[in-house]
């Protein structure tokens, strides 16, 4: 919005109400798309039921231009805008030109290098944030007058994490800065409070994490896998425990409890999934008929709070 002035435009109303909510402590940032693939703008419509399914089904959102990507627990969280510029004249006076910019600090404890990785490669993407605190009350803005809040725009340019270590008296974390976007004011802002929102607490929500796989052996009639993340142990990483038949997932179908025959084209019904006792992350797959030798199968899972994308072009070859 323009902070230019408008001609008959008396002094606006200072009255308030005797209570007035005011937004906590940020503990959370919720990343999102500013634009969706699809052209659509990002946004929080507040006459939707605002509950734990709603805002579950987005953060586990299949388009990705439309998810939700939580930062993760904030601590020490700064955010101060620069002096507004100015221009000075030889009598002293100063005329507005415009705002300055406002700025972002938070610490993310015990993120480590690979969610580094994650965050820094926002740089690359136009997106906004969503401020969650304490009690989980999200502060948006406003524009155009159509009652939608919408995330708060980011110089992706600004965007940056940085990994600071472990000492004697301090633990691993990532400093993560930013700056708002240039044309962001500070009276645009509003807050949809936590007693608007039923069933979750949005500043102790996470994001999805990828999931990776490794066969371990495959015959016609089983397949057996490590499915893990890549965070923790270079060697193994950290493995993905409790999974069920129901988890496994085909996306030729799009359908629960089945596999992908790439060779065949088609579906291959996974009978019982077994998970090891001493091996944690290690499922053995038993599957129904329709594998010949040397097809190639798609592992793939399909649960809240992972996501399988990067199990796609890894396959368990029959022998």
């Amino acid at each position: 919005m323009s902070s230019l002035c408008s001609c008959g435009v008396s002094l606006l109303n200072t009255g308030r109400p005797n209570c007035i909510p005011i937004f906590g402590v940020t503990k959370q940032l919720i990343l999102v798309p500013m634009i969706a693939d699809d052209g659509s703008e990002n946004s929080i419509d507040p006459t939707d039921t605002l509950n734990n399914a709603y805002f579950t089904s987005l953060i586990n959102q299949s388009d990705d231009s439309k998810r939700w990507y939580p930062s993760g627990a904030l601590k020490n969280v700064t955010g101060e805008r620069a002096d507004p510029i100015m221009e000075s004249f030889e009598d002293g006076s100063k005329v507005f030109i415009r705002q300055g910019v406002r700025t972002f600090t938070g610490m993310i404890l015990k993120g480590g290098p690979v969610l580094l990785n994650q965050l820094n490669s926002n740089r690359c993407s136009t997106f906004g944030v969503f401020m969650i605190d304490t009690d989980g009350s999200i502060y948006g803005k406003v524009k155009n007058d159509d009652g939608l809040l919408y995330p708060i725009e980011v110089q992706a340019a600004s965007f940056n994490g940085k990994l600071v270590f472990t000492t004697d008296t301090t633990i691993e974390k990532i400093m993560l800065m930013f700056e708002w976007g240039v044309d962001e004011r500070d009276e645009d802002l509003r807050m949809i409070q936590a007693t608007s929102i039923t069933g979750i607490n949005l500043a102790s929500v996470g994001g999805l994490i990828d999931v990776y796989y490794k066969v371990v052996s495959a015959s016609t009639t089983s397949i057996v896998v490590d499915i893990f993340n890549k965070y923790g142990n270079f060697v193994t990483g950290s493995p993905i425990e409790g999974l069920l038949q129901t988890d496994f997932w085909s996306d030729y179908s799009q359908d629960y409890g089945l596999m992908y025959n790439v060779t065949d084209i088609g579906d291959v019904m996974v009978n019982t999934v077994t998970e090891s006792n001493t091996i944690a992350g290690r499922y053995t797959l038993a599957m129904g008929a329709g594998i010949a030798s040397g097809d190639q199968m798609q592992v793939l899972i399909k649960k809240n709070g992972l996501d399988a994308a990067t199990m796609l072009g890894t396959f368990a070859t029959a022998v």
